[in-house]
């Protein structure tokens, strides 16, 4: 049986006709001979967090979001990417981000119990940030800045300034970025597919390499999340054997280029994140004991090939060509459009032949061709089932009174 299972300032004064004088010299303490200037202390120590995130279309979502979300409390309650964590909890809370090249840290999953008495401020009824103007929310009792599915081409390019008024920091106006971070462009696996991701063998991240910004990966789990950073260099391969997954688990991929930078503002900490992110929508299969076997793309090579023998499988043909296709009117009683794998079957007389098949991303079809490349020798087929996931199966029992070579496409 043959199977190819092919991610502020307070001011307080009273009333006089002649206002006091003001020094504007810091005040100094003199000891003997030795004077000293007395350091100011900052006016503010709360922290914030403001990320801006574009996403291109996936297998889930068919055209590019922008998000930007900013949140301004007492505290981030340890989290770098406060607002985004707390805004998008699809995505991850990061308590650091990894310094090691191809290393991770892990990150956690938002919890509702995190804002619990968290204290948010307000810095003005909108903040003003990459062209972008976001007014205050109310959620839960917290003040956040939250939009998404902003109108946009992409990142501006260049420095992104920030700004906000009117609320319990002042006023601030200024540069947050320096420079934005480059389009991402994914070549695997394919963003606009889910993908299956088969136990035991490594998943082959590529993108574009080179570029401004950072490259980050966010491993997302039913049971862990991590955050690698990577070498630019276009190529990671993720071995899954340490996710603690089990078959038919969601294992989602967001690859980024960031840039980030960190604001002083009069003793505020501002964290400010920019990210041009790549969802990859996947799920894990573990296969069990099956074979991985290795299909030609062509007949050239078919031909030479080992005949197949009985077992159990598991393949890739994504990459291969669409050589056949036996036709509406042919043995499978539909069109056959897609990538084609041969397989070489060799049968002795009197012997029965029954095969199975099994896409995990696609709908499959399968037949029997007595000469390769040629469907007019089609001697069974199967195109009886939809959806992907879908099984097929034939059967063929060869009464010929000789030897048969075949080959099932």
């Amino acid at each position: 049986m043959i199977r190819l299972t092919i991610v502020a300032l307070l001011s307080l004064s009273a009333c006089s006709a002649t206002p006091p004088p003001v020094d504007t010299d810091p005040p100094t303490i003199s000891t003997g001979s030795t004077t000293s200037t007395t350091v100011v202390p900052p006016k503010y120590s709360d922290e914030g967090s403001v990320v801006l995130s574009v996403q291109h279309p996936d297998a889930v979502n068919d055209t590019s979001s922008v998000t930007l979300s900013a949140m301004f409390a007492e505290e981030r309650r340890g989290y770098v990417n406060l607002a985004q964590c707390v805004s998008t909890p699809i995505s991850w809370c990061a308590p650091e981000l990894p310094t090691v090249e191809d290393d991770y840290v892990v990150v956690e999953a938002y919890q509702e119990t995190l804002t619990d008495n968290l204290r948010t401020v307000s810095v003005g009824n909108s903040i003003d940030f990459a062209g972008y103007t976001v007014a205050s929310q109310n959620m839960d009792g917290h003040t956040i800045y939250f939009a998404s599915n902003l109108l946009s081409q992409g990142l501006p390019s260049g420095a992104l300034d920030l700004s906000f008024s009117g609320g319990d920091w002042g006023d601030f106006s200024g540069t947050a970025v320096d420079g934005t971070p480059d389009t991402l462009v994914v070549t695997s696996p394919d963003p606009l597919r889910e993908t299956g991701h088969v136990a035991g063998r490594d998943i082959e991240v590529r993108w574009n390499s080179g570029g401004n910004g950072e490259i980050y990966l966010a491993v997302l789990t039913p049971s862990e999340r991590r955050l690698y950073l990577l070498a630019d260099d276009g190529e990671f391969d993720l071995d899954t054997s340490s996710l603690s997954l089990t078959n038919g688990d969601d294992l989602d991929l967001v690859l980024g280029r960031w840039t980030t930078n960190t604001l002083d503002q009069e003793g505020n900490d501002i964290r400010i994140e920019v990210h041009d992110e790549q969802w990859i929508h996947g799920v894990y299969r573990d296969l069990g004991g099956r074979t991985e076997i290795i299909p030609e793309d062509s007949c050239f090579t078919a031909q030479s090939m080992p005949p197949l023998t009985a077992g159990t499988y598991f393949g890739d043909i994504t990459s291969y060509a669409d050589n056949t296709n036996p036709g509406a009117s042919g043995c499978t009683g539909a069109r056959a459009n897609g990538q084609d794998g041969i397989l070489r079957v060799v049968l002795p007389d009197q012997t029965w032949f029954e095969a199975e098949l099994g896409f995990i991303n696609d709908d499959g079809s399968m037949y029997l061709l007595g000469q390769c490349g040629s469907t007019q020798t089609c001697l069974t087929g199967s195109d009886s089932t939809f959806g992907a996931g879908s099984i097929e199966s034939l059967q063929y029992f060869n009464n010929s009174g000789v030897e048969e070579e075949l080959f099932l496409v």
